[in-house]
């Protein structure tokens, strides 16, 4: 038998779909039994109350409202990436840490936690935007006198404090000299590779001359960062600041269109947990079409790529009923 799980924390509903017809269901405290022999395990209680849905496509649904308080906000962006502020301040405080930072592709280790005396949160990936707001006196663009150069240098740049590391949703900001990195020569396009293996690590910022080293380049107890995970994340930002759900994502000739739904949806395929995902509905970008829908430039071919097999992936494997909503392809993303 296959099944599907899709809990709405901020309707309170759980829904199951399974791929047989149905006559009788009980409910369990941690399981929830159909037909009196199909067990599918799931934190359930007795007292909730459940319909059972008219079959659609050999699958018929088990719609369950769940106890729990609902979810009000459901788009916030921090904390629900990977390696966050909160997490490694975790690792870094741990007496017995003996974490660092290693080259994805060879395993060459970049930064020791032991060296790091503090890690520092970005406030925004718009933060340049948001000067306006934050500062009565912004440098002025159009001077261009040497004083005003060196403060507009400064406002157009961070940079951490010696032996910091500064927290961005994709990225980490640290000054070389600090650490010592095994590094090879900067390139013509200023990106900085691994001296031992060749891989790509990240950039230069040239007005700070700190280094920008991506996650995804980047291994932490022998944990990685997805590819993918970058334009989940630039999508959260951007609905949290735009409160526009409808996107096309593009790099070069790779063209997407997107239409998100909540955070924090937890589906189960097969006994397949995916936990905190974003509903994503997605198809082929047709230009005249979408000319007026926002066009969200992503940086990293090889992240929109990943991001785009994640979706097919993840669609390819829902219930036949469940693969499309009018002519929208239905797929989840994790955060992570």
């Amino acid at each position: 038998m296959n099944y599907f799980i899709e809990r709405l924390p901020r309707l309170n509903t759980l829904n199951i779909y399974v791929s047989i017809n149905i006559t009788n269901v009980s409910l369990n405290d941690n399981s929830i039994l159909i037909n009196n022999s199909i067990i599918i395990p799931i934190n359930v209680s007795k007292s909730n109350n459940f319909d059972i849905l008219p079959s659609s496509n050999g699958f018929t649904c088990i719609r369950i409202k769940i106890n729990t308080i609902p979810i009000t906000h459901d788009d916030n962006i921090y904390d629900k990436y990977k390696w966050n502020y909160k997490q490694l301040n975790t690792i870094l405080n741990e007496s017995t840490n003996n974490s660092s930072f290693n080259c994805i592709s060879c395993n060459s280790k970049l930064i020791n936690f032991n060296k790091i005396k503090k890690f520092l949160p970005m406030p925004s990936e718009l933060w340049y935007e948001m000067l306006d707001y934050w500062h009565c006196h912004k440098p002025n663009e159009e001077d261009k006198s040497s004083n005003n150069s060196k403060i507009l240098k400064k406002f157009n740049s961070l940079k951490p404090i010696t032996n910091g590391i500064i927290i961005g949703t994709y990225y980490f900001i640290i000054n070389p000299s600090d650490w010592g990195l095994i590094i090879k020569g900067i390139d013509e396009n200023k990106d900085i590779h691994c001296s031992n293996c060749d891989q790509l690590l990240g950039s230069l910022d040239e007005n700070s001359g700190s280094y920008k080293l991506l996650k995804w380049n980047l291994k932490c107890n022998d944990e990685i960062f997805t590819k993918s995970s970058f334009v989940t994340i630039r999508l959260l930002e951007e609905i949290n600041y735009s409160a526009v759900r409808q996107f096309i994502l593009s790099y070069n000739d790779i063209k997407i269109k997107v239409w998100c739904f909540g955070v924090g949806i937890d589906i189960s395929i097969n006994n397949r947990n995916y936990n905190d995902c974003l509903k994503i509905l997605f198809m082929e970008y047709n230009e005249t079409v979408d000319s007026s829908i926002p066009i969200l430039e992503i940086p990293y071919e090889e992240s929109l790529i990943e991001f785009i097999n994640s979706l097919k992936e993840i669609n390819s494997q829902l219930p036949l009923p469940l693969k499309n909503f009018k002519n929208w392809y239905v797929s989840y993303v994790k955060l992570e």
